[in-house]
């Protein structure tokens, strides 16, 4: 597959749906990302509007990530943020990453929007393996990993201690042994 034919998709469920981001969408990006968010992901505090607006551009041109909003399919409101983040050593394989707004959480929309991503990816994109990464304390997001059908890989270093962040897997169909 060409980096070219990697665009931002509109995938649909029952109650949501994942959309590219709108540059009109900026503010909301901004201002709804609490201590939640800040606590469990990269997220910057002092990220600003303008700077998410050049962001979505790139992400919206680019072929190094799927980045979508997660929306409310009858209102449209926004719900969160998920993203596929490609690996440049291996184009077969992405990382997953998501957050929801304080006021979707706890409806199992993370769960569906993850299983609706990596579907997604693995049909069009012919991705063989998704990965996720979760803060060790982020019992929230590791559940969300296991009910999306990714399994815990044992700790990077092998050396079965405590890490301060897990890893996650789901492999297609045709993709390779661990």
């Amino acid at each position: 597959m060409r980096d070219s034919d990697r665009s931002q998709p509109i995938l649909s469920a029952d109650d949501f749906l994942l959309r590219p981001w709108a540059v009109e969408d900026a503010s909301w990006y901004v201002e709804s990302r609490d201590e939640e968010v800040f606590a469990w992901t990269t997220e910057r505090r002092d990220l600003t509007v303008e700077e998410t607006e050049e962001g979505i551009r790139r992400a919206n041109s680019g072929s190094d990530a799927v980045c979508c909003a997660i929306a409310d399919r009858r209102s449209g409101q926004l719900l969160g943020n998920i993203a596929l983040a490609f690996r440049e050593d291996n184009r077969k394989s992405a990382e997953i990453m998501y957050w929801l707004a304080p006021w979707a959480r706890g409806r199992g929309i993370a769960t569906k929007a993850v299983m609706m991503l990596c579907t997604w990816a693995f049909d069009a994109l012919e991705l063989e393996r998704v990965t996720l990464q979760t803060h060790a304390g982020n019992v929230r997001s590791q559940l969300v990993a296991q009910r999306a059908g990714f399994q815990r890989l044992e700790d990077q270093d092998g050396s079965g201690s405590a890490a301060d962040h897990l890893w996650f897997v789901r492999m297609s169909d045709r993709g390779t042994a661990l």
